[in-house]
Order: structure tokens, then C-alpha cells, then sequence
């Protein structure tokens, strides 16, 4: 057809004879997209050039050159690069086009598209992906339309939408799943009673990108005995053809365009195997970094919200870099995929009673009250008589678990007597274990061999360098014939066990605690490999939050062999019970150690009410309030601060009675405004039960909580509140909620109405009906009590998920933030980063911080000139950001977020806006945040130094910068290095660091050290690693304790109900140390504050030891706290 190969020509408006007419620059078109249309290049009368990722960023980069640059995959950091690349290029070339070759831009360059800046042409959009044929006739229709070219505009070839199945061996398409059937019977492959697995791929990635990685799949399912085939992932089509396979599990070569209703109609699980294109393959295997912001944003955290696990690494590029070449499959990458992907097969399989089941529990320090204690998060789920009920459930489903403990106590017995890590202090302890026959003896020459056959040789060599050569130490026992045995505790349950988690080593020696990078001891390695070789687990269960598996060195995401985690899980899979309000970590325990989350509750959270002391006070304040002026008054007002000085509230409230005065009036109307403050906190009463749903009493109790003061107030529209109830807001508010709870009851467990239920209080309806917002309270109030009475959802999603069924995902949260948390037991996943900080959460931020500023111009006299943070994934995934917005505001910086409501830029705020200085910041960003909201730090980066180059009068940002430059450079540090350094803010762990075991560790043994100085020398050593624009995760230890100078307060964000500054000790470990290791630097310790933003709608600061001394009344001395703990 002359049609088909028609060509344009063109009239070269040069002389020179080579000058191939125009030049037509590619960005983003990767995978091998770009190869091919550069086949064609000689059938055109314009050359054609492919940008990479670093060219972008590179000076000598110029647009002008080019008649039209074409986007594809455009990324969101190289923003600024694209604005002063177009600008620049167009003031050289005023005709240059910019063109956005499938709207793929619109996402990360918001400003640019819909400015026009960037244009898009849905013609041309149709040519692109789909064939070969149709990026010829692309180029056809660009010469035409945008070169002055002659010639016929062919139209797209046409392509049949959703119907493509695809096998390797038969040339063409399949239309549907019953042809393919039938054509793989033809050809002699098992169809039935054999796995099934569905390669979900894009037609662009099958026809272009990962034909290659396609292929590798298939054939290696059908090496390992499965039925594979792929799919083109979309249309009704697509559909259809997935529920007539039947496939046992799905495997997504890209982002996933199902729905999570077909995906549970399906049933199946899904993984990914992912790709990345910033780095080289190799580079890839040789460091620490992962996947590229960009990279991890669309394949994995995109995924997550479908319900995806398992984000394994298929395929790379050999040359890196953004470069156009098309993904390569990584072979060892694509058969773990493959052998992780079949064992949840298995898991749909075999039968229960087959099934062999792994239990971890955690011993954590290896003391007896350690046992089955989960994290500062997991320590609010009663492990014990957690696993006891599960087990139970198990016992009837079919499991083969003989004889299983009673209860609790017996479980623990057990756990005690044969069940603990031993430390390497304890031989005595370690011969009877060894001695018992209850433990697993490990040969010392079979764990050898399996450490030279399962790890790499580099990994290898690190740990013996650590650890000495293998068996190593720890939990090594010599038998009296002198032979060498890794001793591995267990408790046999039929064909299931139950394990302690070993421990990484630095309970057994403290040397290691300076190390950064440490890998786990080989008594560790051997554990899990003794599961797979001999064992022959069918699935691992780490039971509760936490384990230590997910924090060992590595990369933060698309693991290869030689990560640690990696290493450890091997093929079985990883099923996790996971507390709902852990954010910050349930990230790193999927990504890494690819575990299925299967999400419980926290305990309710309850209405503190007071002590019997505490009470005893209110009651006696309450009656002097009513007393006439006289000698019965005064004799109250002397018990009153009698009670008080017992009470240590003097110190509470700061008031000085050391000269033996009373009390005056003022002051006891602050301690009864106190004491109402401790009333209407919020506790946990109790520990979660998994599986278990609340009683109904601390329903309501937690209902009424979670609909927050707002509810409450309208509630008071309705009600009348007698003025015995209402002397003074606090006790206005006390009754209240003591009404809520009556009304929610009725409602919500009598089955009442609620003009029923107000009517039965005392409250009256209004002819106009009742508040609009009093009405969403009760409909809010039902959808929880709904959740709540589906906690055994717990239990059942549990069992679904050891029978290799997909487990529906949900957010995480606790109930009072996000009501949609509930039910629990789903496969939980956290927020999209790139919403941080939300609008909400920045105004909050900016009301705090005008608070804190306010507050300390009063005590200073003077604007503070520099405020410390300690960046915590777990609050800005529970807050959305609200410290985010505080270091941003301090700064002068807003947010810009585009119509998804994503924050895709900052913004300087004019000093005249601000009405006020820009004060100076110091951030300590520790290993969660760094790796889990990786654009976060970089955005935060980018307003700090933008801010640092703002010459102001009084930008103390700015003057700081200039001062440690000056220094830096003093010091022998060269000018580029010291200007760098100069604007950098964040600090943290080194790359590949999770966590800090050790310091951890060393701060619970003070026995362990003589002088504070030893720890502060440790947490430095940890800590002072450089987060900044050319110098990302660098060890910077004198700019961290220049920029650490200076520092008058430091702030913390306060974020849960459930943990306190009493039960969370990373307040202390991050927020304490951080304080700790500035006095330790300058002589001067900073002030320590908490932003409460527990309660959106009562936010506030307050003093960390004011915090602390408060909790101490609402749980620690409160009898309501004691009896239900």
C-alpha cells in the first residue's frame, strides 16, 4: 500500500548538504519506545535526539536547538530544570514547542500544562504505545502538522482494546480465555489442577518496554510447573478473560488500573514486579539507594491502595540514567518472584492440615517480662491471649497444631521454660535448653553451607567481619563430642511452631553499638533458613508490631539478593498482624520485608475521668466554690492546698508555696480548670484482644470520643445543662459527654431514635428538626459502631490470608483521626506522600507555631532565632503533615498544591506578609522519614535552601548560612563543599541505617555507660549524616554541630491517643536525645515542646515534662487506668 510507506519531505531552510532539517528532542520516552522510533529517523527529514534524566539538570543542556521537545515521562524534581530549560530555550528560539506527547506531564508539571507552557495534542497522543507501525505514522503527522511538511496524515492503525492474550509461543493474540485454553491443550501444557498465573502488562510495556521481562515470567512459571499467560490490563475484555482463567495470583508488570471491587471479586493476590531506570542494573546490586522517588511513588505506593504485597524488583536497565533502552529482566529477580508468588499458591493449595506455620513472637532484651511485648505501638495488643484465640480458630479450621495452651498463662509457661533467646552471658541456661530435646539443634557445618550457598559473597564477608565466621557465638553449644550447634528455641505445636525472634546482637555485645550498617548475627540467619531448608515452613507469621527483620541495612525498597531482609524471608510468605494507628513503620515491614499487614485495633480510647486523690480535691474545690466568704471556707481552702502539695501538683502548675501561704482564689480556679483538662483526657483502659470486638460500654465510650468536642458542643444546643453542671466550661463539658454516652447507648445498642434518646435526657428537638451537625454525629457514631462489630474480621481476614486469598486493603489511622479505618483486618496502607502537608494540617501548623511564637516573645522578650524538629513518619502519616507546615511557616515557605489537591511546590511568603522574622531551623530526619517520604525531605531541602540564599535584614536562616560558611571554609573545608553545607537543615541516619539498635539499647542499660557524654558521643555518630541537594545522606559532622548552635527549643509532634509521652519512649529517644546532644555541643540545653494535635479541633503546645507530669495523673496514678490495664 503507497499509502502505508507514504514519507513527508521538507524544504531544509539550510545549505549545509548533511543538515538533516529539524531537530525533534525526546524526554521520557523510555523502554525502549525512543529505539524505535530512532529506527525510522532515516525515513525522515529531521534527526532525532533522546535527552536523559542527568542532562536535564546539566548547564550546557539548551532547548533552542530543538524545532519541538516532546514529554513523556516527565519527573516531578526536575521541575525547576524544565522551567529554566523552556525559558531560556525560548528566549533563544521563540518558535521552540513544548509538547506533551500523552498528558503524562499534566501530573508533575501542573504549572507548565495548564499555563500552556506545555502543550498537549490528543491526535497525537492516539499514535502513542500501541504499535511500532503507529510511532511511524506518528512522526508522519508531526512533519505535516508542526514542520511545514507535505505529505498524507495517516490515521492511527487500529488496535483491538482489552482483548489481548498473549503466550510467547503463538504468534498473535489471543481474543479470549477459552482460545487460549484450548491452543495450550493443542500444545501439551497442563491446564488443570496446576497453578495458574495471570501476567497483568500494559500493551506499550508488552510491545515495547518489558517484551523481554514478559517472557523471563512466563517461561519460569512454566519451568516451576504453573500455567502462566499475559494479559493486556484494561477493558471489560480484560475483565472477562481474568475471571474465566481463574488464575491463582496476578502479577502486575505496571501500575494497576483495577478496581479494588473486581480485585476482591477475583480473589486473588496481586504482586508486582517493578523496574527502575535511574539507576544502572548494576549500580542497582552494588549500593543502598532503592527506587527513585518517582519510581516507588506510581509502582508501589499507587499499588498499595489496591491491596498489591510483595514489590519485587523483575527488571532494569543496563545503562541507567533515564536512558531510552528498553527494561532487561533481572534472571535471579524474576525467579524469587516467581518462588514468592507460587509459595502464596501453595497456600491456596495444600490443606489446612498440611500446612506448616511459623509463629515469631518477640523477646525483645530477653527478660522474662519481655515476652511477647511488641513495640512502644504493639505493646497495646495482649500477645498472649492474642495468639492463644488464634490459635484456637486455627485448631478448627483444620490446622494440625496438637495440643495448644489453655490460655494465656499456660502459653507464657511454656514461652519461659523453653522459649527464650539466651544471652551469651547464660551458658548454664544454654547446655539445659540444648540438652532438653525441646530445641532445634542446627549442625554448625550445615549452617556453614547454607550461608555460602544463600549469601552473597560481599554480605558475607560483611558479617564475619562483625561477627566472626560461622557458627559464630551466639547461641552456639558444644556437645561432648565437640561438635558445633546453633541453638534455635521452640515450641512445637503438631506441624506448627512457635519462635522467639532472635535478636540483631547488641543485647549480646555492646561493642556494636557505634556501628552503623550492622548485619544480624549468623544464630539469626540460621533461624530463618532452618525454616525453609528443614523446617519447610509454608508461611512465616510475625505476630504483632514489631519484629527487627524489616530494620535491617539494606535499601528502603526494590531489595535485590544481597539485602538482608531479602535474604531472610526467601520464598515463604510473611503474614503480620499490625497494630492500625503504626504508620510510620507498617511502610518498611511490606516494602522490605514484604509482608501482608492484616490490621488490628488499638484499645479504646476512654474518658481519663480522675484519680481517687485527684476526686477527693475536685470534690472539696467544688464546695468551696459555693461557700460564703468565712471560717468553713477557709478551712477548705486549706485542705484544698493541702491535697494540692501532696498531690505535687505545686509543681504541675508551677505555683510556689514554699513560704507556707494558701493557695488564693485565682489560683484554685487553675488547679479546678486543671484538674477538668485531666478529666476529659482520653486513655486506653485496656490492651486489644485480636480478633476480638469491644464491649459495649467502651464502645460508646470511644465513639463519643472519636466524634470529638465539636459533638458535644451541638450536643449543648439541645440539652440543657443545669447551672450546678456549668459553674465553669470543664464541667460544662463533663456533663456533656457523660449525656453523649447516655444517647449513644440508647441509640446505637438500645435501639433508639435519637430524637427518642434526647428526649429521654432532658433535651428538647427544635421545630426546625435537629442541627445538621448533630445529625452527622449520630451517622458518623453509626458507621463506627458498625466497624467496631466487625473486629473478628480480624480473625477471618487472618485465616483468608494462610489460605492464599487477596485481603482487601484499608487505611490506617486510629478510629478518632479517620473513621475509615474500620473494619479492621485489612491489608493496610498509608497515605499518599505527595498530599503532605494537607491544607488542613498547614493551617493547624501555622496556628501552633503562632501560638509557640506568641508564647515565647512573652517569656524572651524577643523572636526565637532557631527551633529544632525531629521529623517522624509516625505523626505526619497520622497528622498529615502538620509539623511539615511548621518547619515550612517558620521559615516564610507555603505549600503549593495543584487541583488534586498534591503539594507539588513551595512558595516564598514576602517578609511583609509574614509580619515577622524568618527564624532559622534544625531538622533531625530519621531512617523512616528519609525512606518513606523521601520527596518530603527534598521539598523541605528545597524551601530551606531557597530561603537560605534570601538576604534580609533579619532572615536568621540567611545570617546563619553566611556565618557557618565562613566557617566551614575557615576550617580547610572547600568553598563548593561549605556553600552546600551552609543551607543544609535535615540530618540523619546514614543510607541503609533503620533504626539505632544499639543507642536504643545503651539507653535503657545505663549500667552499660559512666557518662552521659558516651551516649550523646553515640547519637551523634548516628545522627550527623548531611540531607541536602549534592550532598544526600554524607556524614557531616562538624556543619550538624554548627547548625545545631543556636537551637533555643525543640519540637515534637504529639499526634496519637494511644501512646503518650508516659508509654512512647521515641519521644525521649528522638525528641529527648535531640535536646540532650545540643546541650552536649553548646553548653545550653533547649526547651522541649509537644505539638497536641491529638484533637484536630483543640490543638495546642505544651511543655514536654507538662505532658509528661499530666499523664502521670490521667494514667500512671488513675485506679480506672490500673484495674483495666
Amino acid at each position: 500500500m503507497a499509502e502505508e510507506k507514504n514519507t513527508p519531505s521538507v524544504e531544509s531552510s539550510s545549505s549545509d548538504p548533511d543538515d538533516p532539517g529539524y531537530k525533534l528532542a525526546f524526554i521520557g520516552l523510555h523502554g525502549g519506545v525512543f529505539d524505535v522510533l530512532k529506527r525510522y529517523e532515516a525515513d525522515f527529514p529531521f534527526q532525532l535526539e533522546y535527552l536523559e534524566d542527568d542532562q536535564l539538570g546539566n548547564p550546557e543542556t539548551d532547548f533552542s536547538q530543538y524545532a519541538i521537545v516532546f514529554l513523556q515521562h516527565a519527573r516531578a524534581e526536575d521541575r525547576d530544570h524544565y522551567r529554566r530549560l523552556i525559558k531560556e530555550g525560548r528566549q533563544q528560539n521563540p518558535s521552540l514547542k513544548i509538547i506533551s506527547i500523552s498528558g503524562l506531564a499534566e501530573r508533575h508539571l501542573p504549572q507548565l500544562t495548564s499555563s500552556g507552557v506545555i502543550e498537549q495534542d490528543d491526535t497525537l497522543s492516539s499514535y502513542y504505545g500501541s504499535s511500532s507501525e503507529n510511532l511511524r505514522r506518528m512522526l508522519i503527522y508531526v512533519g505535516i502538522k508542526y514542520l511545514n511538511q507535505t505529505g498524507n496524515i495517516l490515521p492511527p492503525e487500529v488496535q483491538q482494546k482489552g482483548a489481548g492474550i498473549y503466550h510467547p509461543a503463538h504468534d498473535g493474540f489471543f481474543e479470549k480465555t477459552e482460545q487460549f485454553l484450548a491452543w495450550a491443550r493443542e500444545q501439551n501444557l497442563p491446564t488443570e489442577n496446576i497453578p495458574r498465573v495471570l501476567i497483568a502488562v500494559h500493551s506499550t510495556h508488552l510491545e515495547f518496554q518489558q517484551p523481554d521481562v514478559v517472557k523471563a515470567l512466563i517461561a519460569t512459571c512454566e519451568q516451576r510447573g504453573a500455567l502462566a499467560v499475559a494479559m493486556l490490563d484494561y477493558g471489560p475484555q480484560y475483565e472477562q478473560n481474568v475471571l474465566a482463567f481463574k488464575p491463582d495470583i496476578i502479577v502486575h508488570t505496571c501500575h494497576s488500573r483495577e478496581s479494588v471491587d473486581f480485585r476482591e471479586k477475583v480473589g486473588v493476590p496481586h504482586v508486582h514486579s517493578i523496574f527502575f531506570r535511574k539507576q544502572s542494573i548494576s549500580e542497582w546490586k552494588s549500593n543502598n539507594e532503592g527506587l527513585a522517588a518517582n519510581e516507588m511513588a506510581f509502582q508501589i505506593v499507587g499499588q498499595e491502595l489496591l491491596g498489591a504485597i510483595e514489590p519485587q524488583v523483575g527488571s532494569g536497565t543496563k545503562a541507567g540514567g533515564g536512558s531510552s533502552e528498553a527494561f532487561q529482566p533481572i534472571p535471579e529477580r524474576i525467579e524469587h518472584l516467581v518462588d514468592r508468588s507460587l509459595a502464596w499458591v501453595n497456600l491456596a493449595y495444600k490443606e489446612n492440615s498440611e500446612k506448616k506455620i511459623a509463629f515469631f513472637y518477640y523477646n525483645r532484651e530477653m527478660g522474662k517480662a519481655e515476652l511477647m511485648r511488641g513495640s512502644a505501638t504493639g505493646m497495646f495488643m495482649n500477645g498472649p491471649r492474642s495468639l492463644v484465640a488464634l490459635l484456637k480458630e486455627m485448631n478448627i479450621a483444620g490446622y494440625e497444631l496438637g495440643h495448644i495452651p489453655a490460655d494465656e498463662d499456660e502459653l507464657v509457661s511454656w514461652m519461659q521454660k523453653q522459649g527464650q533467646q539466651i544471652g551469651i552471658w547464660a551458658p548454664g541456661n544454654l547446655d539445659r535448653l540444648a540438652r532438653s530435646g525441646d530445641a532445634v539443634l542446627v549442625p554448625a557445618e550445615t549452617y556453614q553451607a547454607w550461608f555460602e550457598e544463600k549469601v552473597p559473597e560481599k554480605s558475607r564477608e560483611t558479617l564475619i567481619q562483625r561477627w566472626g565466621a560461622p557458627p559464630g557465638k551466639l547461641l552456639v553449644w558444644t556437645s561432648e563430642e565437640g561438635k558445633q550447634f546453633i541453638v534455635i528455641p521452640k515450641i512445637s505445636l503438631g506441624k506448627s511452631i512457635l519462635l522467639p525472634q532472635p535478636l540483631r546482637g547488641e543485647a549480646h555485645d555492646t561493642s556494636l553499638l557505634h556501628d552503623k550498617l550492622v548485619p544480624p548475627p549468623h544464630n539469626y540467619l540460621a533461624t530463618y533458613f532452618w525454616l525453609q531448608e528443614e523446617y519447610g515452613a509454608d508461611a512465616i507469621v510475625h505476630f504483632g508490631t514489631h519484629g527487627s527483620e524489616f530494620m535491617l541495612p539494606g535499601k528502603p525498597t526494590g531489595l535485590s539478593h544481597a539485602d538482608w531482609p531479602d535474604l531472610l524471608m526467601g520464598h515463604l510468605p510473611n503474614i503480620n498482624p499490625w497494630v492500625i494507628n503504626n504508620l510510620g513503620e507498617s511502610s518498611p515491614v511490606r516494602r522490605r520485608a514484604y509482608a501482608l499487614l492484616i490490621d488490628h485495633l488499638v484499645p479504646p480510647s476512654v474518658n481519663a475521668e480522675l484519680s481517687d486523690e485527684l476526686l477527693n480535691l475536685h470534690n472539696d474545690i467544688d464546695k468551696w466554690v459555693v461557700l460564703e466568704e468565712g471560717a468553713l471556707r477557709e478551712k477548705f481552702r486549706e485542705s484544698i492546698t493541702r491535697q494540692f502539695l501532696d498531690e505535687h501538683l505545686d509543681q504541675d502548675l508551677k505555683i510556689d508555696l514554699s513560704q507556707g501561704r494558701l493557695l488564693e482564689a485565682e489560683e484554685i480556679e487553675a488547679v479546678l480548670e486543671y484538674l477538668h483538662d485531666i478529666h476529659n483526657e482520653t486513655t486506653p483502659i485496656s490492651l486489644h484482644q485480636f480478633g476480638q470486638v469491644p464491649p459495649d460500654e467502651l464502645q460508646i465510650s470511644w465513639i463519643v470520643t472519636s466524634l470529638r468536642k465539636e459533638f458535644r458542643d451541638v450536643l449543648g444546643e439541645v440539652i440543657n445543662v443545669p447551672m450546678e453542671e456549668a459553674i465553669n466550661p470543664g464541667d460544662r463539658q463533663k456533663y456533656l459527654r457523660r449525656k453523649a454516652e447516655e444517647i449513644m447507648n440508647m441509640v446505637l445498642v438500645q435501639g433508639f431514635t435519637i430524637e427518642e434518646a434526647i428526649e429521654s435526657v432532658g433535651g428538647r428537638i427544635p421545630e426546625t428538626g435537629l442541627p445538621e451537625k448533630l445529625q452527622q454525629g449520630v451517622e458518623l457514631a453509626a458507621e463506627l459502631r458498625n466497624g467496631f462489630q466487625r473486629t473478628d474480621d480480624e480473625l477471618k481476614n487472618f485465616l483468608a490470608a494462610l489460605s492464599g486469598r487477596f485481603i482487601s486493603p484499608g487505611p490506617g489511622n486510629a478510629p478518632d483521626r479517620n473513621p475509615g479505618v474500620l473494619p479492621t483486618g485489612r491489608n493496610m496502607y498509608v497515605m499518599n506522600p505527595e498530599e503532605v502537608p494537607t491544607r488542613a494540617s498547614w493551617e493547624l501548623g501555622c496556628q501552633l507555631i503562632d501560638q509557640l511564637l506568641s508564647q515565647e516573645r512573652v517569656r524572651r522578650g524577643t523572636w526565637p532565632t532557631k527551633i529544632g524538629f525531629t521529623l517522624n513518619s509516625f505523626a505526619t502519616f497520622q497528622d498529615l503533615g502538620v509539623m511539615e507546615s511548621q518547619i515550612l511557616y517558620l521559615i516564610g515557605v507555603r505549600p503549593v498544591w495543584n487541583e488534586r489537591n498534591l503539594v507539588t511546590d513551595i512558595e516564598v511568603i514576602p517578609r511583609e506578609s509574614l509580619g515577622r522574622p524568618r527564624i532559622d531551623v534544625f531538622v533531625a530526619g530519621h531512617s523512616y522519614y528519609r525512606d518513606m517520604l523521601p520527596t518530603r525531605m527534598r521539598l523541605l531541602d528545597k524551601a530551606i535552601r531557597l530561603v537560605g540564599g534570601l538576604n534580609e535584614a533579619d532572615n536568621q536562616l540567611f545570617q546563619n548560612a553566611q556565618r557557618v560558611r565562613q566557617s566551614l571554609t575557615d576550617s580547610g573545608i572547600d568553598d563548593h563543599r561549605a556553600t552546600l553545607l551552609s543551607t543544609a537543615r535535615i540530618f540523619g541516619y546514614p543510607p541503609g541505617q533503620f533504626g539505632s539498635a544499639g543507642y536504643y539499647y545503651l539507653i535503657e542499660k545505663s549500667g552499660e555507660w559512666d557518662r552521659s557524654e558516651e551516649l550523646m558521643e553515640t547519637y551523634i555518630d548516628h545522627s550527623s549524616y548531611v540531607y541536602t541537594d549534592g550532598l544526600w545522606g554524607v556524614l557531616a559532622r562538624d556543619a550538624y554541630t554548627q547548625h545545631m548552635s543556636d537551637t533555643q527549643l525543640v519540637l515534637r509532634s504529639w499526634s496519637d491517643r494511644t501512646r503518650s509521652p508516659l508509654s512512647n519512649k521515641y519521644d525521649w529517644y528522638h525528641g529527648g536525645s535531640l535536646c540532650r546532644a545540643i546541650e552536649h555541643v553548646t553548653g545550653s540545653r533547649p526547651d522541649f515542646f509537644l505539638s497536641d494535635v491529638r484533637d484536630p479541633n483543640a490543638v495546642t503546645i505544651i511543655e514536654a515534662e507538662q505532658a509528661l507530669r499530666r499523664e502521670y495523673h490521667v494514667r500512671l496514678f488513675n485506679r480506672k487506668w490500673i484495674e483495666g490495664m
